[in-house]
């Protein structure tokens, strides 16, 4: 598995605070607290997670495929995409080399248990970047979790996350130590 910088609770608390990834986290830590375990789909409630839940994910690893069906997207999501997710699977979403790095990272949440925070920043064109962050935390079993949205300096965003992963000048990613 590739090596991801690592952080702390603290420094992804600062990354995430005041957005809907805290949301997210916050809803998953305290399952986690009241289980002793990482919850299961059914264990995560979305009425905790309302202002999120456009935004959120849930894909389950195919190993038959080696890849993660994507059992729910919210709105939101499409929209970002400018296609729909649910019910497709990540490689044929995305091009190759995205797709092998996207897998890679719902591997790495789902087999080490913990979180992957991650920020794409992409420029298009001359016009000013987009920031796309993403926070992915494992569930029981073979699913993982995800919440992500889109930083602008316009109000919409005119081209797809698809696009702009393909644009992309830097992405960062960290595993996070919950000790």
């Amino acid at each position: 598995m590739p090596e991801y910088k690592t952080a702390d609770l603290e420094t992804l608390r600062g990354h995430i605070a005041g957005t809907l990834l805290e949301v997210l986290f916050d809803h998953w830590s305290a399952r986690c607290e009241e289980l002793g375990r990482v919850p299961a789909q059914g264990e995560i409630d979305p009425a905790a997670m309302k202002p999120a839940l456009q935004n959120l994910v849930i894909a389950n690893f195919d190993e038959d495929r080696d890849d993660y069906h994507v059992r729910l997207a919210g709105s939101s999501v499409r929209e970002m995409l400018k296609l729909e997710l649910t019910g497709r699977y990540l490689k044929d979403i995305y091009d190759a080399g995205f797709a092998a790095n996207l897998v890679q990272q719902y591997h790495e949440v789902r087999l080490t248990r913990r979180p992957h925070l991650m920020r794409l920043v992409a420029a298009l064109d001359s016009r000013k970047p987009y920031c796309f962050h993403r926070l992915l935390l494992p569930l029981e079993g073979d699913a993982v979790i995800g919440c992500g949205y889109v930083q602008t300096h316009i109000d919409h965003l005119d081209t797809s996350l698809v696009e702009m992963a393909r644009k992309r000048t830097s992405l960062s990613g960290y595993l996070v130590n919950l000790n």
